[in-house]
């Protein structure tokens, strides 16, 4: 039976998909089963597994404007400056998610210590932020996942260095300036605080300072015209962690015949907001196993962005989020192919 949770009805092509992929599920297919997934999404639609049944709910909610500030539905609604050179040396993106209160400490520490022309952006829903001392804020309707928040940030950018800072990383000195420093090595496609190494781009192990092979969250950095280039980030990873080691593994990647680009983990004067640590919400470990999943399914046989010290090569490590977690193939169809 299928339910259809929306006003507007499902055009009868994407209904078709929906049951196939149903009937992919049935099978086990995972991978099909992802494939048509993908392609309802690109149609404009959600599917919602009830159980063996699903629904079908357009995939984004309409803008809506209040008090004269637009909040945007969609990644697609935000209008892009992509095709307008860059006017800066560097963007910072803070993305609000849960704590809206760490943001002005952020803010402050940016305003205090940034480059005077770089230019803040905030990427938030509509009931996390009021106000926000930056110079532009990104409204959502509802909460964007990590991938499409950053995704909508890149669109607005006009540095051509865009930093990415959790907002509970505040600094105490300039991070930018390290950051674009680092950058001027062409064959670095990405510097951040928080690295990682993994021999099979499964498995992950904290990485010191030095070349890694992928960048957690915290606070990293690339090129705009790299993000223009390779873009867009994958919205359907769920952790911003997920969502930086995703992008360091693509900025890096050139391909199987020429010479990775280097993601580098340095130290910088950040330090972690004081105060009690927000509770994970309660599918964290099963986000993340989606995220590892996809992550290892969009780079399986890249082989040549593998990096790993002996210390740790054959070593369990665990996924690039942090969590530990083990391959079960039955759960990694289950968690690939969720909601």
């Amino acid at each position: 039976m299928l339910h259809l949770v929306s006003d507007q009805p499902a055009p009868p092509e994407i209904v078709a998909l929906a049951e196939a992929r149903s009937r992919a599920r049935g099978t086990r297919d995972w991978r099909e089963a992802d494939e048509l997934r993908t392609r309802i999404e690109a149609g404009g639609w959600r599917v919602v597994d009830v159980g063996t049944d699903f629904s079908l709910w357009p995939a984004h909610p309409p803008d809506t404007v209040t008090d004269g500030r637009t909040f945007h539905g969609s990644v697609d609604s935000v209008p892009s400056r992509l095709d307008e050179p860059a006017s800066s040396k560097a963007t910072v993106v803070l993305v609000v998610e849960e704590d809206g209160d760490a943001l002005d400490a952020a803010l402050e520490a940016l305003a205090a210590h940034a480059p005077a022309d770089a230019q803040v952006i905030v990427v938030a829903p509509g009931d996390r932020l009021t106000e926000a001392r930056c110079d532009e804020i990104v409204g959502t309707v509802q909460t964007f996942s990590p991938g499409d928040a950053l995704q909508a940030a890149i669109r607005r950018a006009s540095g051509s260095v865009i930093v990415v800072m959790e907002p509970d990383r505040i600094p105490t000195r300039d991070v930018v300036g390290p950051l674009l420093e680092g950058l001027e090595d062409p064959m670095v496609a990405v510097i951040g605080i928080e690295g990682l190494l993994s021999a099979d781009l499964r498995r992950y192990h904290p990485a010191q300072t030095g070349d890694a092979t992928a960048l957690r969250s915290g606070c990293y950095a690339f090129r705009r015209d790299d993000a223009i280039a390779r873009g867009p980030i994958d919205g359907r990873l769920h952790l911003a962690g997920s969502v930086a080691a995703w992008w360091s593994l693509l900025l890096r990647d050139e391909g199987p015949h020429a010479l990775p680009r280097r993601a580098v983990a340095v130290d910088l004067p950040l330090e972690r907001r004081e105060g009690e640590a927000p509770a994970l919400p309660a599918d964290h470990a099963r986000s993340a196993r989606r995220d590892a999943y996809r992550i290892a399914d969009r780079f399986r046989g890249h082989d040549w962005l593998a990096l790993a010290d002996e210390e740790v090569r054959g070593v369990p490590g665990d996924g690039p989020d942090g969590d530990h977690h083990d391959d079960d193939p039955e759960e990694r169809g289950d968690a690939a192919d969720a909601e």
